[in-house]
């Protein structure tokens, strides 16, 4: 079964997309709430792709967390309520595709579509 990192510190939107996720037949590795949580499943059992909040509070970005999947060829999205003229990602992720939220289901099923056909 193909297994989706999700990484998002709000309860509520994490078990929202967790649901929506597994309602299309993927499997869920987190939802992770740190950076530190995503690092370690990562590390002990590395996903197919994953959906990773920008902003995980008090000023802590999953930009590290981007970048250890991106070593590993993992593919992966941002899911943020950020537009992305108000979030300049660094340039080695600027490429990183992004999903807005409130989380269109639809849309949620092209990207994951996108990220698991490959």
């Amino acid at each position: 079964m193909t297994v989706i990192l999700i990484v998002e510190d709000e309860s509520l939107i994490a078990a929202d997309i967790e649901m929506m996720v597994e309602e299309r037949g993927f499997s869920v590795l987190g939802p992770c709430r740190t950076v530190e949580a995503a690092l370690a499943a990562v590390a002990e059992a590395p996903p197919d792709a994953a959906l990773l909040d920008m902003n995980l509070g008090d000023g802590i970005t999953s930009i590290p967390v981007a970048r250890d999947l991106k070593t590993r060829a993992i593919p992966m999205a941002f899911v943020s309520g950020y537009t992305a003229s108000t979030i300049d990602l660094p340039k080695d992720l600027a490429d990183t595709p992004r999903l807005s939220k409130p989380i269109a289901e639809p849309a949620l099923a092209q990207l994951l579509r996108d990220l698991t056909s490959g």
